[in-house]
């Protein structure tokens, strides 16, 4: 594994994240108008077989949404409101259960 620091995981701000339902197959477009608007925004992604041929050395393979459909964002600074992502392009609506909106504390992501 790379010592490198990671720009999301590794981040000094702890503050939650939220999680943003997207369009489909829009995560990428979601994440973009997220970072264009002043937020961070943070799209998991694994390594998938795209297409399978006859030698496993022969597959061909791409970067997608570890959780297809969900990114995770959070305001870069506290007086940042959360109701504009709810109009961005490439996102449908915000996670929530019942009236709170979902949440994933920072020092979870490193779990």
């Amino acid at each position: 594994m790379s010592n490198l620091p990671h720009p999301v995981l590794d981040a000094l701000q702890d503050s939650a994240w939220y999680l943003a339902y997207t369009k489909p197959k829009s995560e990428e477009i979601g994440r973009d108008n997220l970072l264009k608007q002043g937020f961070e925004a943070w799209l998991p992604k694994i390594k998938a077989v795209k297409s399978r041929r006859r030698k496993a050395e022969d597959a061909l393979f791409t970067q997608e949404a570890m959780f297809p459909r969900y990114l995770f964002f959070r305001p870069a600074h506290p007086q940042q409101s959360i109701s504009v992502v709810r109009s961005t392009l490439g996102i449908t609506s915000l996670v929530r259960f019942g009236h709170e909106f979902a949440q994933l504390p920072h020092d979870k992501l490193k779990q």
